[in-house]
């Protein structure tokens, strides 16, 4: 995936983030370690990459040893809070004053776990410090939110996304892709180089996605099998998908959809797995 092969590994290969590069060396001017930190912003907008990006510029060649990720969507719960992470944040960090533990999409941690968190968070701050990444930090709850500090991370700009892409591009020696196509692809990732550089490697900002959504009425889409329907959202990106049912909702003026819309919209927000809620709106589209 070229989204990995690019991912930044350092400050020097980050792009779009100049300002929490600063601020992040102004923390650690003196060797002082990093406070507890929170980045939230939206989906692809570089937060889990940046945390790996200060674990490495910390811990240089020390840091598989002392750098510890976790994704709160799967690991949540008030045990795994209290045994697991427990047991890694009272660890001697190897070779280094401190360690860091990632906690990914920390906003699906149950209030019971994060409370705990805070005492945790105290007791061995000295060794440990933690990195939380929300897409929703309203969803922490007060005591714990105070404990960090807070960096959004807001969409990308479109011409910086677009300048990344025609490195990618570049480098990967794709031809036949002008800069009027990147920009094109940049726009139509809304703020998300994830979506971008994935864009990029199907060759065509709209990708297959479109293609099928050209001539695509909300009577055929309902005429389709119940199979067809549920695997069309398995055909690509989920909020591309998405977008395109919406546009035939409004094109064809189909608002008695507005609530399954809606109702499904709210939830691929609140959610890593948008294409199970997707899959379910597009089974309901045809009863």
């Amino acid at each position: 995936m070229l989204f990995e092969n690019y991912r930044p590994k350092l400050y020097k290969d980050t792009v779009g983030r100049q300002s929490h590069i600063d601020q992040l060396k102004q923390m650690v001017v003196n060797g002082d370690p990093i406070p507890h930190l929170l980045f939230f912003g939206p989906p692809g907008t570089g937060k889990t990459t940046f945390a790996k990006v200060v674990a490495n510029e910390i811990f240089g060649d020390r840091c598989s040893n002392n750098f510890f990720e976790f994704n709160a969507s799967a690991d949540r719960g008030i045990d795994f809070i209290r045994n697991e992470i427990t047991d890694i944040a009272k660890r001697r960090p190897f070779g280094t004053a401190y360690k860091i533990v990632l906690m990914d999409e920390a906003d699906y941690i149950t209030p019971d776990a994060q409370a705990c968190f805070r005492r945790i968070l105290e007791e061995y701050q000295k060794t440990t410090r933690f990195i939380f990444t929300a897409n929703f930090p309203y969803k922490l709850i007060p005591a714990l939110h105070s404990r960090f500090v807070s960096m959004e991370f807001p969409i990308i700009d479109v011409k910086t996304i677009a300048m990344r892409l025609k490195y990618i591009a570049h480098c990967e020696g794709m031809t036949g892709i002008d800069d009027k196509r990147l920009i094109a692809m940049a726009k139509e990732s809304n703020g998300d180089l994830r979506k971008a550089i994935n864009m990029l490697q199907g060759g065509t900002p709209e990708s297959l996605i479109s293609a099928k959504f050209d001539t695509l009425t909300l009577d055929e889409l309902r005429g389709m099998s119940t199979n067809d329907r549920i695997m069309l959202a398995y055909a690509g990106d989920a909020d591309q998908i998405f977008s395109k049912i919406w546009d035939l909702v409004q094109k064809e003026q189909a608002w008695e959809y507005l609530e399954l819309l809606s109702n499904c919209n709210y939830k691929m927000n609140m959610s890593v797995h948008k294409t199970l809620f997707l899959a379910t709106m597009l089974d309901k589209l045809g009863k």
